[in-house]
């Protein structure tokens, strides 16, 4: 009975989260109705409306993103077409269709980049590198969120370059480089606690957190998830109330309190089951399998794991794959299953091999990026001073020129002073003479 309840609550207070979205939602539209409005207003009113039905409904948030776009198309409003794209990756994102994000985003990138947008490019960038990050691939994660630092650097975005610390944090802990990890991560919190946005404060309060949870200190993991949670109730922060729910349960389960874990869990579940959020319901169905596992409960525990699996390799979310087969051998292992048991593990095995190959593929395609690189810099260096010899030899023939063109000049004056001095005395010489001639008679 007292679990009914609480879960009634749940419901309930979800709910009324979901009205404060809801009530965006309505001025959107109202705006929208208005018949005056421009073709430019209305896309990024459209934009608008995907934006906060991403939250809610992710059918609808698709549905007015592309009217946006097809809008676009139609007017040929090239800021509107790339912004649209962008929006279309994000909505692949959240439905954990990477593939599909990567490419709607590279769409965006090719119009802002014709755009000469540097805010948007550098926004796309912070998006590649996210979604990279979450299908493991942490080379090209790490490559993007540093590219898109360096744009707003110079374009001088604090909070964005923040952001993208803040990745580069989570970049670090998934490489189980911890004291890095930390030492970012209370960077970007200090400056955080400056501006005060709930979504960063409780995002960075989730980080903390989540690297403490792999170093096993749950004491300490526990205190940040607590501040997240307080923020994110607060400011109807749903998602994120998603994620550290879902965390905590995983902190319950390692302690050994299976019906806390469990409660953390199914809140989680609520969650990103009414948001459709494909990854998060991959990752929570797939640690309610192994809990209901360890509590011996294998009838339950099945069910949550094929679902994880299914939703993993349909959303190409290689870990959480890899997990499901790692468990589900050991399930199968322990109910007496060889064939079962030998067919997860070989599954398991090819798909490690190919996280592990393809982090090789991209380690040598760094070290050639890095070689072209260091020989187009090697290159551009020789031809530097190539330019400067020839300037050098065109510069000493020009002070030759000058200083032989100084020396005529000098000599000519000179040779005239001799002249106009000889000249001189010529004339005073003949006024002697004449003198003389004229005494003489």
């Amino acid at each position: 009975m007292k679990k009914r309840i609480s879960f009634t609550l749940l419901i309930v207070f979800y709910s009324s989260l979901f009205f404060s979205q809801q009530n965006q939602i309505n001025l959107l539209k109202e705006q929208l109705s208005n018949t005056k409005i421009t073709d430019s207003l209305k896309i990024k009113l459209y934009g608008d409306l995907g934006w906060y039905y991403g939250n809610i409904d992710l059918d609808s948030s698709y549905f007015y993103t592309k009217k946006g776009l097809d809008l676009a198309l139609k007017t040929n409003n090239q800021k509107g077409i790339g912004q649209s794209f962008n929006d279309i990756g994000i909505y692949y994102y959240r439905t954990s269709k990477y593939d599909s994000a990567l490419a709607y985003y590279n769409k965006s990138l090719n119009i802002r980049t014709l755009l000469k947008d540097s805010v948007g490019i550098a926004g796309l960038f912070s998006k590649i590198g996210i979604t990279h990050q979450q299908t493991a691939t942490l080379d090209s994660a790490l490559y993007y969120n540093n590219k898109s630092i360096r744009i707003y650097e110079k374009l001088g975005l604090k909070r964005y370059v923040i952001i993208n610390q803040n990745n580069i944090a989570n970049i670090y802990q998934n490489l189980n480089q911890f004291d890095k990890a930390l030492e970012i991560h209370f960077k970007v919190l200090t400056e955080r606690k400056k501006t005060k946005k709930p979504y960063d404060l409780s995002e960075s309060y989730i980080n903390i957190g989540n690297v403490y949870q792999k170093q096993n200190n749950y004491l300490k993991s526990k205190e940040y998830y607590n501040s997240a949670i307080e923020i994110a109730e607060k400011n109807n922060l749903i998602r994120i109330l998603s994620i550290v729910y879902n965390n905590y349960g995983n902190i319950f389960k390692e302690e050994g309190n299976l019906n806390e874990a469990l409660k953390f869990y199914q809140k989680a579940y609520i969650i990103r089951k009414k948001l459709n959020d494909s990854y998060g319901l991959a990752s929570v169905t797939g640690n309610l399998g192994v809990l209901y596992y360890e509590a011996a409960k294998f009838k339950i525990a099945e069910p949550y794991i094929f679902e994880s699996l299914h939703l993993a390799k349909k959303f190409n979310a290689k870990e959480l794959e890899l997990s499901a087969y790692k468990t589900l051998t050991t399930l199968k292992a322990y109910l007496k299953q060889p064939d079962s048991t030998v067919y997860y593990q070989k599954k398991y095995d090819d798909l490690n091999n190919i996280i592990r190959n393809e982090k090789i593929t991209e380690q040598i395609v760094d070290i050639e990026t890095k070689y072209q690189t260091e020989k187009k810099e090697k290159e551009i260096a020789q031809q530097k001073e190539h330019i400067l010899t020839q300037e050098l030899k065109i510069k000493n023939r020009n002070l030759y020129a000058i200083l032989l063109a100084s020396a005529l000049i000098i000599l000519g004056i000179l040779s005239f002073g001799f002249y106009k001095k000889n000249q001189i005395k010529r004339k005073q010489l003949q006024k002697e003479i004449d003198l003389k001639d004229a005494l003489a008679t």
